[in-house]
């Protein structure tokens, strides 16, 4: 999202609202009062944009997949909330060392050698091989 272009049209919608309000005072209070609405909405998000976008980076694509879906059942039931509420915030502070849990853990051995080789090594093998310079022994 461009921060110019939502500040931009937080003033023109601010703008257009006041002049809408100040020349039709009973004609348009309704789409002057839209304006204004939508204007203040898109100035505050537009005050905000570098916290949003550095929580939508930083909070876990599984951690916003579970608040959608416990927003969805506490809207369709809302006795629900006083479950779902307490259960994110478990989730938001135990989900790291429950996610940790999962991730298969690094094998302490070597490696077992397998039949075909890696596609690594078949890359390197077409590539041409540097030779190291040769020093002359010439003083």
């Amino acid at each position: 999202m461009n921060r110019k272009m939502l500040g931009l049209a937080a003033v023109l919608l601010l703008v257009v609202g006041v002049i809408v309000a100040v020349q039709q005072p009973e004609g348009g209070a309704a789409f002057a009062g839209a304006c204004i609405r939508v204007g203040l909405v898109l100035l505050a998000i537009w005050l905000a944009l570098p916290q949003v976008t550095r929580f939508w980076n930083q909070t876990p694509k599984w951690l916003i997949v579970a608040a959608a879906i416990a927003l969805v059942v506490c809207v369709t039931h809302p006795v629900y909330a006083l479950a779902a509420i307490p259960l994110l915030g478990l989730l938001w502070f135990l989900g790291p060392k429950v996610t940790s849990l999962w991730k298969p853990k690094a094998p302490s051995g070597p490696p077992a050698k397998s039949a075909s080789p890696p596609e690594s090594v078949e890359a390197a093998a077409s590539a041409p091989v540097r030779r190291p310079r040769r020093r002359s022994n010439a003083r």
